[in-house]
Formats: C-alpha cells, sequence, structure tokens
C-alpha cells in the first residue's frame, strides 16, 4: 500500500459537498550564475559590462512579463552580478522589483573572490574542501547583502553536494547564515522511475536530500528545470518544455483533488519552474508559454495563486502549527538507491506512471460530469544513471498516439460513450494501483479517481520503461 501524508490509497469517501483545497502555490525562480569571464584578457572590463547588462535586460524582461500577468518572481542573484549593481551604480533596479512584490534571495555554483576581491574563481568539484566552500558562501551573500540591504531567506548553494561530508556542510552553513528556505535537493526523487519531483513542501532532515524531519533548519522547496525545448543538462532529469511542465502541474492537481476527496485538504501545495539569467534569451518563447500558462491557471476557481518564497515558507509554517510534529514529505532517496523497497509518497501512482513523457494537449469534457485531459506519449530515451543514481544523457523521440486521463465529476462512478475519441476495445490503467484492464469505449466506467485510457497499451509502461 502507498503511503500518502499519512492516507492508504483506497478509494476515497465521497461526502455531499464539493470538495475544497487550499490553492497550489505558484513560484517562479530566476537564478542568476557567473559570467565566467577570462580575467587575462585584456578587453574583460567591456565583457564584464556587457554580461551584467545582458543579464539585466533578461530579469527585467522576465519582471515585466511576470507583472503583466500579475505573477511573482523569486531571483536568485549571484554575488557577481550584486556586485556589479553596486559598481555601476545600479542598485535601484534591485530595489524596484521588491517594491513590485517579487523576492530576492542568492544562487551561486563554485566560484568564490580571488584574493585581491577583483574577479571570480572557479574551482571544480573535487577542489570543493570546507574552506572554499565557506569562502564561496561568504562572497556571494556579502554581495548581496552590499547591494540589496538584507540578508537572504534563501540559498541555492550548488558548490557540490554529492558527499555526506559537503551535505553536512551545506546543514551547518544554512544554520550559520539562518537560511529558512533551500531549494531542489527534493531533485533526487526525480532519478527514479517516477521521474517528479516533490508536490509539497518539507523541512529536510538533517545530512538527507528528501526525507522529512519536523525539527530541519530549513523547508525545502522544488521546481522543474530551466523552461525549453532542449533536453535537460547536467544532474537534471525532468524535461521542462511547456507542454511537459503542463503535465506535470496536471498531475498534481489531479494528486491534489483525490486527497482533498479523501478527506485530506490541508497539505500545501506548491509548483514551481525555474529560469536562469543566462539561459533565458535562448529560450524566451517557452519561458513566456510557461509563465503566460501559470497565471491562466491562478484565474481558475481556487487552483492556485501566484507566490514567492517567502509565500511558501508562511503557508509551511501554518501548517506546522496545524500539524504539530507532522510529515509533509518524505521520500528516503538514500534508502531506494541502497535497494530497499521503498514507496511513492503519493497516492496517484498509476497517473504518474502512466503519464510519465506525456505531454498535455487540450482539456476536454467527453460527457456530462466527466472531467478529461487529451495528452500526446513522448518517446524519451533515457541512458542507465550512474552508480550514485544520477541520470545519464537523454534525448527526445518522436510523437505517440493519444493517451486521456478523465475523472468522474460526481459522486459515484459515471458510464460515458467515448467512442467519439477512442472506439472499440480501449486500454484503461487504474490511477491508484496501476492496475491496467480492458473496456469498451462505447461503455466506459469513469470512477472518482483519475483512469487513464488510450488504444496503445505500450504508453502505460512508463515507470518500468
Amino acid at each position: 500500500m502507498l503511503w500518502v501524508l499519512g492516507l492508504g490509497c483506497s478509494e476515497p469517501v465521497i461526502e455531499e459537498r464539493p470538495w475544497s483545497a487550499d490553492p497550489i502555490l505558484l513560484t517562479i525562480s530566476v537564478h542568476g550564475h557567473n559570467y565566467g569571464l577570462d580575467t587575462s584578457n585584456e578587453d574583460a572590463a567591456s565583457y564584464r559590462e556587457e554580461r551584467y547588462t545582458s543579464h539585466q535586460t533578461e530579469l527585467l524582461w522576465l519582471a515585466d512579463l511576470a507583472e503583466s500577468e500579475g505573477m511573482l518572481l523569486s531571483v536568485q542573484l549571484n554575488g557577481e552580478y550584486a556586485r556589479d549593481a553596486i559598481a555601476f551604480d545600479d542598485t535601484a533596479h534591485l530595489d524596484a522589483l521588491q517594491d513590485a512584490g517579487h523576492e530576492l534571495s542568492v544562487h551561486f555554483h563554485r566560484f568564490h573572490l580571488d584574493p585581491e576581491g577583483s574577479s571570480w574563481l572557479e574551482y571544480e568539484a573535487h577542489e570543493a574542501s570546507e574552506a572554499r566552500v565557506r569562502q564561496t558562501w561568504a562572497d556571494h551573500i556579502n554581495a548581496f547583502e552590499d547591494a540589496v540591504g538584507t540578508a537572504p531567506i534563501r540559498v541555492d548553494a550548488a558548490t557540490g553536494i554529492d558527499t555526506p561530508e559537503q551535505l553536512a556542510l551545506l546543514d551547518d552553513l544554512e544554520a550559520e547564515y539562518g537560511i529558512e528556505v533551500s531549494h531542489n535537493l527534493g531533485e533526487r526523487l526525480s532519478y527514479t522511475p517516477w521521474n517528479i519531483k516533490p508536490m509539497t513542501p518539507y523541512r529536510r532532515a538533517v545530512g538527507a536530500y528528501t526525507r522529512s524531519d519536523p525539527d530541519g533548519q530549513s523547508i525545502t522547496t522544488s521546481a522543474l528545470g530551466q523552461v525549453t525545448n532542449a533536453p535537460p543538462q547536467g544532474h537534471h532529469a525532468v524535461y521542462s518544455s511547456p507542454d511537459q511542465i503542463r503535465r506535470h502541474l496536471l498531475v498534481l492537481e489531479a494528486e491534489r483533488r483525490h486527497q482533498a476527496l479523501a478527506g485530506v485538504d490541508d497539505p500545501v501545495w506548491q509548483f514551481g519552474i525555474m529560469t536562469h539569467l543566462d539561459l533565458n534569451a535562448a529560450n524566451r518563447l517557452p519561458v513566456e508559454n510557461m509563465v503566460r500558462e501559470l497565471a491562466e491557471q491562478t484565474r481558475r476557481d481556487g487552483l492556485a495563486v501566484p507566490a514567492t518564497d517567502s509565500i511558501v515558507l508562511d503557508a509551511f509554517e501554518a501548517w506546522e502549527v496545524r500539524n504539530p510534529g507532522a510529515v509533509a514529505f518524505s521520500f528516503d532517496w538514500e534508502g531506494w538507491l541502497a535497494g530497499d523497497d521503498v514507496s511513492l509518497p503519493y497516492a496517484l501512482e498509476g497517473v504518474i506512471c502512466g503519464l510519465k513523457d506525456t505531454e498535455h494537449h487540450a482539456s476536454i469534457v467527453p460527457s456530462s460530469g466527466v472531467y478529461g485531459v487529451e495528452l500526446k506519449g513522448r518517446e524519451i530515451m533515457r541512458e542507465p544513471p550512474d552508480e550514485r543514481g544520477f541520470p545519464g544523457e537523454m534525448a527526445v523521440g518522436d510523437a505517440l498516439g493519444p493517451i486521456y486521463m478523465l475523472w468522474s465529476e460526481q459522486h459515484s462512478d459515471t458510464t460515458i460513450d467515448f467512442s467519439p475519441k477512442l472506439s472499440g476495445t480501449v486500454w484503461v490503467m487504474d490511477g491508484l494501483s496501476g492496475e491496467i484492464t480492458t473496456q469498451d469505449a462505447g461503455q466506459l466506467t469513469v470512477p472518482t479517481a483519475p483512469i487513464l485510457v488510450t488504444r496503445d497499451p505500450a504508453l502505460l509502461d512508463g515507470c518500468e520503461a
């Protein structure tokens, strides 16, 4: 039996009332990166201004887009950008971002200042000693505080956290700097066959990636990778084209609805996308499409609201007061990697597996009282993960036949004629258990929990592929 927030995966009991749940908190993270300049070049100064200006152009473009759609940004500034904002007497735009409701925090990779404090030096993962990592944190956070005038509540530190020692150092530094929000250590959940990220923020256990501890230092939020039509790079495992992101959001919507029907209507649901100041210029169209899509979700009767890191933090802390000592999310990635039998901590395993790699196509109303979504399958080629569980190389293949997710909006099963979409015998996956059966499309039984319907059973092998 799957464990889900203290609830087993039995069919929900439908009360004679509309189901309700708090809106999904939608976050848009904006990561700033170091420029990677060759400071020995005699034109380094002009290159620096050019890089700074290009990063600022993307930041202000995205802020204008978000504000036109009523959305909020969580901007994680890089220390190099923050220092340059001071050097160019240009910190007013940072104040304006905060005045508009956006939030500023810190993000960095393995770059720290040279001894003269004039340029940023990059180091390799195997060179990430405690002294270097501590200096990296200090250099970027000090630059941020000088430019913004406040301490950050969030730090996304990509300095190498792949060993127990580095993870312990991360815990120490978050405590020392009073960091209340961290990010994307839930990435590890996407390295499993389910290929998703956490749908709920959680307070991370010391020394762990995805296990929860109510007494943890910071809460961890998640965001899908850079919005782009290109394959993910590095350790990212989730494709982040707009249509694939819409499918991830759809999975969360279905999970939220199912748990609310079952009486578990208190979780804090959070969904995030990721952009980067040095990548958005090449991805403006998908980024714009996704920001507008998220804004559209906020206009759907209580489904979602714009949020920043602080809004998520406040909502989660209020949840903790209502649920003292409770665990919001927990997945033993380390145990899973060691071969232990670790269950998915969400109820709709069938939905997650059946829709893996699919892309949102269109919402449909196949019959009165039934809600439906049409998706397209997508062939994703994945190399095996390495010994640490990190994903191998990936590539995108062809689009495949349609797959439909349906659920009854009634208080019981609903039988419909689905033959205008698919005729004859169809394959049906139970959205909870993942069990696959066949039905006649002309007399299709649609329960209150989601089902997946297709003519091609190979499309339902997501977690086995």
